[in-house]
């Protein structure tokens, strides 16, 4: 049986403060935090 935990908002601002998460690009998405792939030069905003 596999139980996910739903995170809310401030749960993320908290997990981000404490720099676990911050060699990583993520985004919070319904409750899940998502690991985002990285952007390639073409889609990269300056």
């Amino acid at each position: 049986m596999k139980t996910l935990v739903k995170w809310s908002v401030e749960d993320y601002h908290q997990i981000i403060n404490t720099g676990i998460l911050c060699d990583r690009q993520v985004e919070l998405l319904a409750g899940e935090i998502i690991e985002m792939s990285p952007e390639s030069p073409i889609h990269f905003k300056k």
